[in-house]
């Protein structure tokens, strides 16, 4: 695993030959939460804070999506079940 990169409240990281990013998706408790993303979507999270918080907010609406739909187009795991 290597971090490629640490700010602004996320982690993006290079694993299994792909990048994920992992982030805390909880309200009151952390619940951090790992999802596979593309090098264009790293590459913008990396800009500004506001960048990879519109990142995040897509992620979680195509997770919204996918667990509705039940085709998860990514992989997407809690950072406790690897």
């Amino acid at each position: 695993m290597d971090i490629l990169f640490a700010k602004y409240g996320i982690n993006i990281i290079r694993r299994d030959g792909g990048i994920f990013i992992i982030f805390d998706a909880g309200g009151i408790v952390v619940q951090m939460i790992e999802i596979e993303i593309t090098e264009e979507e790293s590459l913008k999270a990396q800009k500004s804070e506001r960048d990879a918080y519109e990142l995040i907010i897509k992620l979680q609406n195509e997770k919204s999506s996918n667990d509705r739909n039940r085709n998860n187009r990514r992989r997407v795991t809690k950072s406790s079940e690897k």
